[in-house]
């Protein structure tokens, strides 16, 4: 059985270039041309797309390009996102566990937990989508009404770190045996929260570490 094409380092640099330069006719040639290639969606997502983003928030926050240039570049990227989104799908949709999503209050960076979101429909699962900026209150009832079998959050500024301890307690409070799997701000994160919450690093982490949390290996 032949192996799936598998991108490169130049596929990333070369997505960044286009969302800087700004050519989002040639971001789309380029994604287009991975899929054609054969490269699988997730991959795509994972090891071209995602960080081709993260490089695009660094560049923001060194004064290297402008709000205006980064959020052009954020608005192609869902662009490109909806051109994988159909391929992501390993197994039927919507036949596993409720997995529900949202973006801690006050956080507005929401791409990243999309790819989480959509990484998880491919695998089968149930997913419920709240997006950004989540308030606590209603976000904890949600997670204890809609009874869902793992909880995900996003915190990816430094600031909503903080907030993702609360919103961590509030639905602990609420739906005390949640698994809660938590992403984003990387060691902002691991600063504010237990080791009974499991910190992702990379998008293509969230399945495995989902399925772990649905069926906990045997110590």
């Amino acid at each position: 059985m032949d192996q799936p094409t598998e991108p490169d380092a130049s596929a990333t640099e070369a997505l960044l270039d286009a969302l800087i330069r700004p050519d989002a006719a040639d971001a789309e040639a380029q994604i287009r041309s991975l899929l054609e290639a054969g490269v699988p969606g997730p991959h795509i997502y994972s090891r071209v797309i995602a960080p081709a983003l993260a490089s695009v928030g660094d560049l923001w926050e060194e004064g290297t390009i402008s709000v205006a240039e980064e959020h052009f570049a954020s608005a192609v990227v869902e662009q490109l996102m909806s051109l994988v989104y159909p391929t992501l799908f390993e197994r039927p949709a919507r036949t596993r566990e409720r997995i529900l999503t949202a973006c801690v209050e006050g956080e507005r960076h929401v791409i990243g937990l999309r790819m989480a979101a959509d990484l998880l429909e491919g695998a089968g699962f149930d997913v419920l989508f709240v997006g950004a900026d989540a308030p606590t209150d209603s976000l904890a009832a949600m997670a204890a009404e809609a009874q869902p079998a793992v909880c995900v959050l996003a915190a990816k500024m430094p600031a909503t770190a903080l907030t993702l301890a609360t919103t961590v307690a509030e639905i602990q409070s609420a739906a005390p045996q949640l698994p809660l799997i938590a992403g984003g701000a990387g060691p902002a994160i691991r600063e504010v929260l237990g080791p009974e919450v499991t910190v992702v690093d990379q998008v293509d982490e969230i399945v495995a570490s989902v399925e772990d949390a649905v069926h906990p290996r045997s110590a």
